[in-house]
């Protein structure tokens, strides 16, 4: 088969270059779109947090924090165990 001549290279360039403008909009549309998403999620993050605002925690407080966390995961953990060998034994 040969080249396809039902439309003329023209108007095929004049497809393509109306294709690629429309793809930049859409684009910028969507960037727009997911930047606008992203500000209402932080503000809401704003809104919705227990600490009062322009209270970081500093490296110290994020270590403090974690050995908590970690902390209260093995008491879970330990109390699990517990619970299990008391039925294992019933």
């Amino acid at each position: 088969m040969g080249l396809d001549e039902r439309v003329s290279p023209e108007v095929c360039q004049l497809l393509h270059d109306l294709s690629v403008e429309d793809w930049k909009v859409t684009v910028k549309l969507q960037w727009s779109r997911a930047k606008q998403i992203a500000e209402q999620i932080h503000h809401l993050a704003q809104i919705k947090s227990l600490r009062p605002e322009g209270c970081d925690r500093s490296e110290n407080d994020e270590r403090e924090i974690q050995i908590r966390k970690e902390n209260v995961q093995a008491q879970l953990d330990n109390r699990v165990e517990n619970s299990t060998e008391k039925l294992i034994k019933s």
